[in-house]
């Protein structure tokens, strides 16, 4: 398992970086994530995330969003949780599925919704703001 260090501070921004690491490494450890979703480098996945979730909520809120993210994810059977997106897609479609993040906020942010997510998250075809890739013109 690759683990990469987020040096410690006093800055939320970098608790909150510490906590997604250890949490989502936690997750991967006790194999409630299939492995194939683990991202090449996890300090940046983190990063990704975090950048998300400030752009949406507030600084206060981050762990909460979170734990409900990981309690929807300790909840599904391993063999249900998709192969076919990436972790961070898997992550969205939770966070807007499952009501983690309020709705009326959710165009504050471009999110990487292809497809293939809408495919297995429907209730995602309502988000305006997207990435526009070649796949969402046919």
């Amino acid at each position: 398992m690759k683990t990469q260090v987020i040096e410690n501070n006093d800055y939320p921004e970098v608790k909150n970086k510490q906590y997604l690491v250890k949490e989502i490494n936690k997750l991967f450890q006790d194999k409630k994530i299939p492995d194939e979703l683990q991202p090449k480098d996890m300090s940046r996945f983190c990063y990704n995330l975090y950048r998300l979730l400030i752009n949406v909520v507030e600084e206060k809120q981050i762990k909460e969003k979170i734990q409900a993210v990981i309690q929807k994810i300790q909840s599904t059977k391993t063999n249900q949780i998709p192969r076919s997106i990436s972790l961070f897609q898997y992550f969205i479609s939770i966070l807007i599925s499952e009501k983690i993040i309020d709705s009326s906020i959710i165009n504050r942010y471009y999110w990487h919704i292809t497809q293939e997510v809408i495919s297995l998250y429907p209730e995602l075809r309502t988000i305006d703001s997207t990435f526009e890739y070649e796949e969402n013109y046919f």
